[in-house]
């Protein structure tokens, strides 16, 4: 997968919440934890203290990959706001240059409706941020 994304241009897309854009442009992207939703569902958890679990899954952080095309891109990224249920206004993006550090990219099985879907487990400092994009049709 990191290989196809190379050879896009090395070029991955992070989505946000607007309020994470001051922390991530000052300590770069962690990788985070939890429990799925529909997990948390099932086990009715979620108002309790174990729905924010972190016990679940493994650390990692989620990107969209450049595509071949500008409109493949934005389309990927559009199914993936949808996914994460942010409007305009709500989010940022944060473009990354995978060309700058060496980082193991796996395909993200859970979203295969969009392709290039990837996660690292790998922490992203801030000089591998190339922009912040606060609306897609800036892509």
């Amino acid at each position: 997968m990191t290989d196809d994304i190379i050879k896009n241009g090395g070029i991955g897309y992070h989505i946000t919440k607007i309020e994470n854009e001051q922390s991530i442009l000052k300590n770069g992207i962690r990788p985070k934890v939890g429990m799925t939703p529909k997990y948390a569902k099932e086990q009715k958890l979620q108002n309790s203290k174990k729905a924010a679990g972190y016990r679940f899954f493994p650390k990692r952080v989620f990107f969209v990959g450049n595509s071949k095309t500008r409109e493949k891109t934005k389309k990927n990224l559009e199914k993936a706001l949808l996914m994460k249920k942010l409007r305009k206004g709500e989010y940022c993006i944060f473009v990354i240059d995978f060309n700058k550090h060496d980082v193991d990219l796996w395909e993200d099985r859970a979203a295969l409706n969009i392709e290039y879907a990837v996660y690292t487990h790998t922490f992203i400092p801030t000089s591998m941020i190339k922009d912040v994009i606060h609306d897609i049709n800036e892509i």
